[in-house]
């Protein structure tokens, strides 16, 4: 995310980012390209190697940028021509890059589960990572809430309540939002829950298309690792009921998935589900909230016996696709007419931004229906800038599917961020009306129980 907004296309290359590398003490920060999740690449340590392509070179000349003028901006980065090394390595009047930000408590824990995370590099375990971007933003927040002690009480005046939904706030700094010290703690206290019952634990972790969801979804996956989990970790935002089939499927004993569902952008979330694929029931979640209450926000803790993180296998996502197809149900046993009345079928439909978008398609594609799709919503983007609340039952929700539209439309489908929801437009009168989930329960009962009574 970061480099793609900072220049653009020539540094849009999924899974790596560029970074800086933090020291357990906090006293040497050293500028890299990182290959995630598989290990480091061209680390440049205390200064550029020959032969660094140009697009590095603006991505390190942007960070620069992001430094106020001081001199610690000069000790850690390149000088802004780009062509000069790191000026030097040594501490400025015993200050840490990490100390000026005020990050010490983010940073000042060994977190063995990073050494799963990439990969089989020596002593990735002492090296947690921090974005420059995200330690500036960190920083900033904290300035912007400054003497407001109505929102600092509202920050910090409780943790977040863990309950059948698990966790769900706004984004931000304190222990009544979420974030990644929010979702470590919360992770330990599900690890504690899981190792009370498994002698070794495997759990499957998904997420969604908003801000910060990838994020702590590997914050997740490396706790749950470093206390002895195996995890199985979905590379690209996936749908709850894919995350729910891929627990069954793959036998593990429970999973989490990180998402806000339908709620603003300014929001997220953490579920946890049981060895069924079910959202966990009361019971479960009061004994999972005992564990994480009994539990810090900072520790240090290394199992001796390390899980491991490996990334979901792509048959699963073919296994989901193959059990939905089994779910069709003809009104006929003339598969040509089938075919034909699919094909003949006209919907309009769109992700609302979300995790939905591949699965959809496929579903429809292999059905055959007519489709068109709402081209600003077909990204992933947890902005959601073209639907603010990006709920499907709400009838403004389909506001820019409804100008995609034409004559022809028989149906308008919309799935929420992390699909796991759905809203139906429908024409009544030459006009399109708004199904609710029950008028939408009701049609598909109908629907199944004539062909069951036929």
């Amino acid at each position: 995310e970061m480099t793609s907004s900072l220049v653009g296309s020539e540094m849009c290359i999924r899974d790596r980012l560029w970074g800086v590398m933090i020291t357990p003490d906090n006293d040497v920060v050293q500028t890299g390209i990182i290959n995630w999740p598989s290990h480091l690449c061209s680390f440049t340590g205390n200064g550029y190697t020959s032969g660094v392509p140009d697009g590095y070179r603006k991505v390190n000349s942007a960070l620069y940028d992001l430094i106020p003028e001081t001199d610690i901006r000069k000790q850690w980065f390149l000088s802004p021509d780009n062509k000069s090394s790191l000026i030097d390595n040594e501490q400025i009047e015993g200050t840490s890059i990490v100390e000026y930000f005020g990050l010490t408590p983010y940073v000042n824990t060994k977190f063995g589960a990073y050494q799963s995370i990439f990969g089989n590099t020596t002593n990735a375990s002492d090296w947690p990572l921090m974005r420059v971007e995200e330690m500036y933003l960190i920083k900033a927040e904290a300035e912007a809430i400054k003497g407001n002690e109505e929102e600092i009480y509202d920050r910090f005046c409780r943790d977040m309540t863990f309950g059948t939904s698990g966790l769900r706030g706004k984004m931000g700094l304190g222990t009544n939002r979420m974030n990644r010290i929010v979702v470590r703690r919360a992770t330990m206290g599900v690890a504690d829950y899981l190792l009370s019952k498994h002698e070794r634990a495997k759990v499957v972790i998904g997420y969604d298309t908003r801000a910060g969801s990838e994020s702590y979804a590997r914050e997740a996956a490396g706790v749950l690792s470093s206390r002895g989990i195996d995890v199985s970790l979905f590379n690209e935002p996936t749908p709850v009921p894919v995350v729910s089939f891929a627990i069954r499927y793959m036998k593990a004993d429970g999973g989490i998935m990180i998402t806000a569902s339908h709620n603003p952008k300014e929001y997220n979330g953490y579920k946890v589900y049981d060895h069924f694929g079910n959202q966990i029931d009361d019971l479960k979640a009061r004994r999972i909230e005992e564990y994480i209450n009994k539990r810090p926000y900072f520790e240090e803790f290394e199992s001796a016996a390390k899980g491991t993180v490996e990334e979901c296998p792509p048959h699963v996502k073919e296994a989901y696709l193959a059990a939905v197809a089994g779910q069709f149900l003809p009104w006929t046993d003339d598969a040509e007419e089938v075919r034909k009345a699919l094909r003949d079928l006209n919907v309009v439909y769109t992700p609302l931004n979300g995790a939905g978008r591949d699965y959809a398609m496929e579903v429809f594609r292999r059905l055959g229906v007519g489709l068109t799709v709402v081209r600003e919503q077909m990204d992933r983007d947890g902005d959601f800038p073209t639907c603010p609340k990006p709920n499907p039952e709400r009838e403004e929700t389909f506001r820019e599917a409804l100008k995609y539209a034409e004559g022809e439309t028989d149906i308008i489908i919309a799935t929420d961020p992390d699909s796991d929801r759905m809203g139906v437009m429908a024409k009544k009168d030459g006009k399109f009306c708004r199904l609710t989930g029950d008028h939408a329960g009701i049609l598909m009962l109908e629907y199944v129980c004539l062909l069951y009574t036929s």
